[in-house]
């Protein structure tokens, strides 16, 4: 199937009107992100704290990039740490109008293709699929680690993490047992883990710092709204939550990851008004974050028509 859309795509991105169409469509998408902005409810109760939450979200961004070219050195594609940063802000920006999330996939899909012009359409797919492998595993142990330490739901929070990461192990242990029986493409990932740990370690470190960036992101926000949270459980909504953000769930930026952090923060005592409070001041850092990854795609493609004309 990509092998006979991928040469058609490539047709239509050759066309004189494609780069017209796409400022267009960038320069649009921009617009509709203000809007979604400035509808937000945190606009409207603003104080300060919000700029410190806002410079904790951007760094979780630059972690998230970090998580990403780590990921990619495990899948043999050599990525810099520029290339990784905007590819991470281009996917957010296009994840809000593409439903499913498949326009956050297919643009780290596309930049990776031309950054790594060798690589067979199935070896790009096969590293995204290994990213968010790395990505769930960094999300179990740090969710399960901070049910252990605050058990916030009684004896659940003891046996569920226990639970999870026994079977997460067993689960790697038959994949070692039966690696001969296994497709090629599973395989394949197990041995690029196996080759590269150090990769793998920094893939894993990078999430989980990630996480707790856009954790304390939302919780120092919110310090200026006296909400009735502290750090850890914030943590702990946003590290569960990010589970479901992974589920090809999106409509408008909305997906798994804000209806259950809602439902987690309802559980752990909240009043309905700070809980939708705290999901929208995230969906607002989200937005602020999808429009540098637009202004920055608008920006280079304007120095690219300036260095034509």
């Amino acid at each position: 199937m990509l092998r006979r859309v991928l040469p058609i795509a490539r047709r239509l991105t050759a066309q004189p009107w494609w780069q017209v169409l796409k400022v267009l469509a960038i320069a649009g998408g921009l617009g509709l992100l203000l809007h979604y902005l400035l509808d937000e409810r945190p606009l409207a109760l603003w104080q300060p704290a919000l700029l410190w939450g806002l410079a904790l979200c951007e760094l979780s961004m630059l972690a998230y990039a970090l998580r990403f070219r780590a990921a990619m050195q495990v899948a043999g594609i050599a990525l810099p740490r520029i290339a990784a940063l905007r590819i991470c802000l281009l996917a957010v920006f296009w994840h809000f109008f593409v439903p499913l999330s498949v326009g956050s996939e297919l643009t780290r899909y596309a930049r990776l293709r031309a950054h790594a012009p060798a690589r067979r359409p199935g070896e790009i797919a096969a590293a995204l699929v290994l990213d968010h492998a790395l990505g769930v595993v960094a999300l179990l142990a740090l969710a399960g680690a901070l049910l252990l330490a605050l058990r916030p739901f009684g004896e659940v929070s003891r046996w569920l993490p226990l639970a999870v990461w026994a079977g997460l192990a067993s689960a790697l242990v038959l994949l070692g047992v039966y690696r001969q029986r296994l497709p090629a493409p599973v395989a394949q990932a197990l041995a690029q883990l196996a080759a590269r740990p150090g990769a793998v370690a920094r893939a894993l470190a990078w999430s989980v710092v990630m996480h707790l960036l856009l954790a304390g992101a939302v919780w120092t926000g919110s310090r200026g709204w006296q909400i009735a949270l502290d750090y850890p459980h914030t943590a702990l909504v946003q590290a569960s939550a990010g589970l479901f953000q992974m589920l090809p769930v999106n409509l408008g930026g909305v997906g798994g990851g804000e209806v259950a952090g809602l439902g987690l923060y309802l559980a752990l005592g909240l009043p309905r008004a700070d809980a939708l409070l705290l999901v929208s001041l995230l969906y607002c850092y989200r937005v602020v974050t999808a429009l540098l990854g637009g202004a920055w795609e608008l920006l280079s493609l304007r120095r690219g028509a300036q260095s034509l004309s």
